[in-house]
C-alpha cells in the first residue's frame, strides 16, 4: 500500500488505471500540480518525457489532453508509463492493472 499526503486529511484511492486514479485525485480534493506524468514520447530524450500535472487540460475518455504553450498535447493511456504524486509512485505501467491502495492525509 502506498501512503499519499494531501494536507492532514486521509483519502483512500482503490484505483488501478491512469484516468482512475487521476480522476479521484482531481474530485476527491488532491492537487493535480503534485502529480507528475511520465510517458512515451518519440522524440524526447530515451523516448520518454514528463509533464507536471498543473498542464492537464482534460482526463478525456481515451487521452489526458495537456496544456503546452504553443500547442496542446494528447497522450493516449496507454503511453503513460509512471504517474508520481509529491515524488512518490502512484502508478507504475509494469504493475499495470493491479489494484492500489493509496491512503492519503485529505479530508
Amino acid at each position: 500500500m502506498n501512503i499519499l499526503k494531501l494536507g492532514e486529511e486521509i483519502m483512500k484511492i482503490n484505483s488501478r488505471f491512469p484516468k482512475d486514479i487521476l480522476n479521484e485525485i482531481k474530485y476527491r480534493g488532491g492537487n493535480l500540480s503534485n502529480v507528475e506524468i511520465f510517458y512515451i514520447n518519440r522524440g524526447s530524450s530515451n523516448d520518454i518525457a514528463s509533464m507536471n500535472g498543473k498542464r492537464i487540460w482534460g482526463i478525456e475518455r481515451g487521452f489526458l489532453k495537456l496544456y503546452n504553450i504553443p500547442y496542446e498535447i494528447y497522450i493516449p493511456y496507454h503511453r503513460i508509463l509512471k504517474i508520481e504524486y509529491n515524488n512518490e509512485i502512484i502508478f507504475d505501467k509494469s504493475n499495470y492493472g493491479k489494484k492500489i491502495s493509496i491512503t492519503t492525509n485529505h479530508r
